[in-house]
């Protein structure tokens, strides 16, 4: 498969996953990152057996012959727009695979998972460890996310009888190539619930953006590009208030995502 099929199919395995959390929570906001979550799942294809990686090739919409080395594009990619992007983003992101003491792991695995960047491996105990995972777990998410993720964050180690658990994390933070003037952040309403809105400062600008309107889906997305003109963000919105229906979700994987 060449790179671009792979960060499609990352892609659309974010987007497989981003439906099933906005169905569970379609009252909140779901955040993901798909070629970080995608990478987090690749690299537990390092240490599976012939079944279980097949298994994941299927779910991550990779050939079941796709090879070890076409899984480390998805990380050296990451690694690579990290630095190629340094002068302008702050990019980082971590994954953390936990293993139950009592289970081992095949031969070899640790070692590929020390080779791979941003991916560390730990053994600890679920069952009488969970204070120190804990505290553990939030100090890593405060080095990955350079402390925007703070000890408020809940993180439950409490189920006994699990053997892995896989944690990924994702920091970005860029300045636009147009800024927005704070003198012009205007009260305009923000509506909340069906039949309620509330009055927010806004962030208002006037400029030549990329655009479309698809009036058959009924959205219009807009891309707010990021200084350094390799990133951007893509704003998609709605014709209908709460209009953020799954058929609508289908037009995400058109947008190359990069993190």
């Amino acid at each position: 498969m060449e790179s671009s099929d792979i960060f499609l199919a990352s892609n659309q395995f974010g987007l497989e996953v981003f439906k099933i959390l906005y169905e569970k929570q379609k009252s909140g906001n779901s955040f993901i990152s798909p070629i970080v979550l995608a990478s987090s799942v690749a690299a537990l294809y390092m240490g599976a057996s012939e079944d279980t990686r097949k298994r994941i090739a299927k779910a991550l919409r990779l050939d079941n012959n796709v090879g070890e080395e076409h899984v480390l594009k998805l990380q050296s990619y990451l690694k690579a727009l990290q630095t190629q992007c340094a002068d302008h983003v702050t990019l980082s992101s971590g994954i953390k695979i936990l293993l139950d003491k009592k289970w081992n792991c095949l031969n070899g695995f640790k070692h590929k998972i020390q080779q791979l960047p941003f991916t560390e491996m730990q053994s600890c105990d679920f069952q009488h460890d969970t204070d120190t995972l804990a505290q553990d777990l939030h100090r890593w998410l405060a080095q990955v996310s350079n402390g925007s993720i703070s000890n408020d964050l809940k993180v439950d180690t409490t189920d006994h009888d699990q053997s892995l658990s896989v944690i990924s994390c994702a920091y970005f933070k860029g300045k636009w190539v147009h800024g927005f003037d704070a003198k012009n952040t205007q009260l305009l309403p923000f509506v909340v619930a069906p039949g309620h809105s509330e009055e927010v400062p806004m962030m208002c600008a006037t400029g030549r953006y990329p655009y479309i309107k698809d009036n058959e889906l009924r959205y219009s997305a807009l891309e707010l590009p990021y200084q350094g003109g390799r990133l951007g963000v893509v704003i998609i919105l709605p014709d209908e208030y709460f209009g953020l229906e799954v058929s609508l979700l289908t037009v995400l994987y058109q947008f190359v995502f990069l993190c």
